[in-house]
């Protein structure tokens, strides 16, 4: 008995913290926020149903039955809740009961109807219990009813947490299914050993566990805003396509939100974005908001709520110009309108969507939809082509020449990655080189071109007509991949290329990438022999530092300033004293985007004694940049 004691007053205490802790984060109210909220004051009154009903145990049970009655009779009215309340919770965080029909709701909802009935009527026909005259309680036959009603919910609970576990089963809600089985469990127990009184405490242990994993868990929630943010948005729009359900996505990419908040002093700049978010909240009652990142909003527009109101209600409102203090800010808005599953019917082109930023768009306010979301299945398209390439290995490998001033030939080239797909035809590298990277297949792809490269370099005589090495890209992405030093020894070995035949270009956004790792991997690179090129230079940091404590071969100095230098004499001056400093250090200048004879004799005064562009030639298939350099270096 007083274990029993001891488990009731122990699960009241931790129902009433759970609730004081609820109430005090003050999370945006929902559907499942309100269920659980439900849950947690029904489990409390039932746990001090059952520890009233305890102590009085002991006392006479003839004077105490009128009272003892009527607590079992508020006991079984409120216990009867229990299972569907759960199992609805269930179903809304699994996605199942969201923005279901009233017709829905009644189904759901009738066996607890029918038990409460029951209950009810109990008083007059001792249906699911009864006091004899010595004050004993017995269990009646419709107390089945109620068992039977239980079962049915939890078998329903079960079935859809294991639908959709694979989703929900991440590290974001590490537990969520132990403490559900918690809850079951507490109830199967008491079903079937009604003398083990442990209920009330598994229901709130497991309760409590749900709140901290689901309801309350700061890892789904925005830090400034309190609304759902990217990882609780990927969740759901992942339960929401498994379920086929229809509703509209509107999100909103505010490019220039983040300048503004850098600008102003450390929390007042937060105000921007709470000021913003404040007014398209009043605007989408009904629908679910999540903060996807710092610049993006993401809305969930649901069936029977009008999409193009509320699209055009959030134009109004970002094309204001926001007033904070003495400052007016007007930020450029991106705002893209589809309908899942037609327009987007994955969770990859959901998170395309929320993030694509177009370039060279100045307008304050950008609406995409329609034709203009053809870039989602673009990609997925461009996506299925690269993993058919990297499946036959079937992309080509592009050499483009590098011209020496000294001895007037070609001396180098740089390898370039081609696709050209069966079915889409040519891709241009900048559209599946950013996709690849994002999805990790430019690791496979640069493992294909390398050991292209040295294939190359032995079949085609690359030495006898006169390249002394080939530049190949190499990638941050690849730099922090595993065993990178392994494969290319493999590919080397397997040829019989010496390294001195490859230069490794890094781009300098990845050389200037802190990384442990990545400094290892570069070492052990130099250490088999790789000399290394710094490409792009001029287009990121600009970090002179790397410059000088790198052991570059080459500097690479990007086509853009040089193409800028025909209009601007700021540009060519600072162009013409970077290639002389460079080359003062003792570095190879290869100067990329030669295209002119003006611009050759420029750079070439200047000091750059490596020229890549098109004056001499365009990227070549294999075979002809063969025939090219035969033919260029009089072979």
């Amino acid at each position: 008995m007083s274990v029993n004691i001891g488990l009731y007053i122990s699960a009241s205490i931790l129902c009433i913290s759970c609730i004081i802790y609820r109430y005090l984060r003050r999370y945006r109210k929902t559907v499942e926020r309100r269920v659980l909220s439900l849950l947690l004051w029904n489990v409390t009154a039932t746990a001090v149903l059952d520890l009233v009903k305890n102590v009085t145990a002991s006392l006479d049970p003839v004077q105490w039955s009128t009272f003892n009655y009527i607590d079992t009779f508020l006991f079984f009215l409120l216990h009867s809740m229990l299972p569907p309340l759960f199992t609805y919770y269930i179903l809304l965080l699994n996605g199942v009961a969201k923005n279901k029909t009233l017709k829905y709701r009644v189904c759901f909802f009738t066996p607890f109807i029918i038990t409460e009935a029951f209950v009810l009527l109990t008083p007059l026909f001792d249906i699911i219990y009864y006091y004899d005259e010595n004050g004993v309680y017995h269990r009646g036959n419709g107390v089945y009813v109620a068992y039977i009603s239980a079962v049915l919910y939890m078998f329903i609970a079960v079935g859809t947490v294991i639908k959709t576990g694979k989703i929900l089963r991440n590290r974001y809600m590490k537990g969520y299914e132990l403490y559900f089985t918690v809850v079951v469990a507490g109830m199967v127990i008491q079903a079937i050993w009604p003398n083990i009184k442990v209920e009330a405490f598994t229901d709130i242990v497991g309760l409590l566990g749900i709140m901290l994993t689901v309801d309350c868990n700061e890892g789904l929630i925005d830090e400034y805003t309190g609304l759902p943010n990217k990882a609780s948005f990927e969740i759901n729009a992942g339960l929401y396509l498994l379920h086929k359900y229809k509703c509209s996505m509107i999100s909103m990419r505010f490019q220039n939100l983040k300048t503004f908040k850098n600008i102003f002093i450390a929390g007042h700049g937060d105000r921007v974005g709470m000021k913003l978010f404040s007014e398209i909240q009043s605007v989408t009652e009904g629908c679910e908001i999540y903060k996807y990142d710092e610049k993006t909003l993401v809305i969930l527009v649901f069936e029977g709520l009008d999409k193009d109101r509320i699209a055009k209600d959030i134009e109004g409102i970002v094309e204001k110009t926001i007033t904070l203090g003495e400052f007016n800010i007007n930020l450029r808005t991106i705002i893209s309108v589809a309908s899942i599953p037609e327009d987007v019917d994955s969770i990859e082109g959901i998170e395309r969507m929320a993030e694509y930023e177009p370039q060279s768009i100045n307008k304050q306010v950008t609406i995409l939809e329609g034709d203009s979301l053809d870039y989602i299945k673009r990609e997925d398209i461009v996506e299925e082509a690269v993993y058919r390439a990297i499946v036959d290995k079937s992309f080509e490998v592009y050499y483009q020449p590098i011209w020496e001033k000294e001895s007037g030939k070609i001396i180098s080239c740089e390898a370039l990655c081609r696709l050209n797909d069966s079915k889409l035809g040519f891709v241009p590298p900048s559209e599946f080189i950013p996709i690849s990277e994002k999805n990790g297949n430019i690791i496979a792809i640069g493992d294909i071109v390398f050991e292209k490269v040295c294939r190359d370099i032995v079949e085609l005589d690359f030495e006898g007509i006169g390249i002394e090495c080939v530049e190949v890209n190499l990638s941050l992405y690849q730099l922090l991949a595993r065993k990178l030093t392994e494969r290319y020894k493999e590919f080397l070995n397997k040829y019989g290329i010496p390294t001195r035949m490859i230069n490794l270009e890094i781009t300098e956004t990845a050389a200037s990438f802190e990384s442990a790792d990545f400094g290892k991997t570069l070492e052990e690179l130099m250490e088999m022999g790789f000399s290394l090129s710094l490409d792009d230079y001029g287009t990121a940091y600009s970090n002179i530092e790397n410059v000088l404590t790198v052991n570059y071969k080459n500097i690479k100095i990007d086509s853009k300033i040089l193409w800028d230098s025909d209009s601007n004499v700021n540009f060519r001056n600072l162009l013409g004293s970077t290639i002389a400093s460079f080359r003062k250090m003792g570095n190879n200048i290869i100067q990329e985007g030669v295209e002119t004879k003006e611009q050759l004799d420029f750079v070439t005064e200047a000091g750059a004694n490596l020229i890549q562009g098109y004056y001499f030639s365009k990227p070549l298939r294999r075979d002809e940049f063969v025939k090219f350099v035969k033919k260029f270096n009089n072979v």
